[in-house]
């Protein structure tokens, strides 16, 4: 009579048991859904505050991957974590118990802002997106005001050959100025030589007929010394 292994038998023994547990699993898996929950799909918080993001499904979690789209960056992913345990990277830190699942930053800055997609496994697998947006807190706010006012101030107190040299058309506003006031000046002066000249002209020229013609009070009367004849 040949008899089989007590080995063969709990080999038998332990597979049975292993699809019994699968079978179960898929059971559960195909009678509850995971039904996912996430925080708002934006999330906005000032600038070096805390920024909380959780998702919750009704099973537990086999596996949570987090990736992150910053602007003008690639995609990355942060995590790819299997429950349960605390994970943390660069500032995130990842909480996973059972099914439940939250992202922690203490300190918001901008390297964490932008778009974060959550693959979420249980029974099925999900995608949620969630948006993480930086704003200005009112004392920041304050701060950039003051900063650009002095700016402003700044660029206002300077000296009037820059402020001329930064304005191209008041530069080209003197310009046109002076070569006027210069335009004028040298039509006086050509006026004033021209009249002159002309005087002068007028002189010569009356000098010479006065000399080209006799003097007739001259000619009129008697050489001195000398007496008429009487009748």
């Amino acid at each position: 009579m040949v008899t089989c292994p007590l080995a063969s038998t709990s080999s038998i023994y332990s597979l049975l048991g292993v699809f019994l547990l699968l079978d179960a699993s898929l059971s559960s898996c195909q009678e509850r859904w995971d039904d996912p929950i996430c925080t708002e799909s934006v999330v906005s918080v000032f600038r070096g505050s805390h920024a909380v993001m959780s998702c919750n499904i009704s099973n537990n979690f086999s596996d949570i991957t987090i990736s992150l789209a910053s602007h003008g960056e690639r995609v990355r992913t942060i995590f790819n974590e299997t429950p349960p345990g605390n994970a943390s990277e660069d500032g995130w830190q990842l909480q996973i118990h059972g099914g439940q699942a939250q992202l922690v930053i203490n300190n918001v800055q901008d390297i964490h802002t932008g778009q974060y997609q959550w693959r979420l496994h249980g029974c099925q697998a999900e995608i949620m997106n969630i948006f993480l947006n930086i704003s200005e807190s009112q004392d920041q706010e304050e701060a950039i005001g003051q900063r650009r006012s002095m700016s402003s101030s700044s660029q206002d107190s300077l000296p009037t050959a820059e402020k001329l040299e930064s304005s191209p058309s008041s530069g080209r506003k003197e310009t046109i100025t002076i070569v006027v006031i210069v335009t004028i000046i040298i039509i006086i002066l050509i006026l004033g030589i021209t009249h002159a000249w002309h005087k002068h002209h007028h002189m010569q020229k009356f000098q010479q007929i006065r000399a080209s013609v006799p003097d007739l009070r001259d000619e009129s009367e008697p050489p001195s010394g000398a007496y008429l004849p009487l009748p």
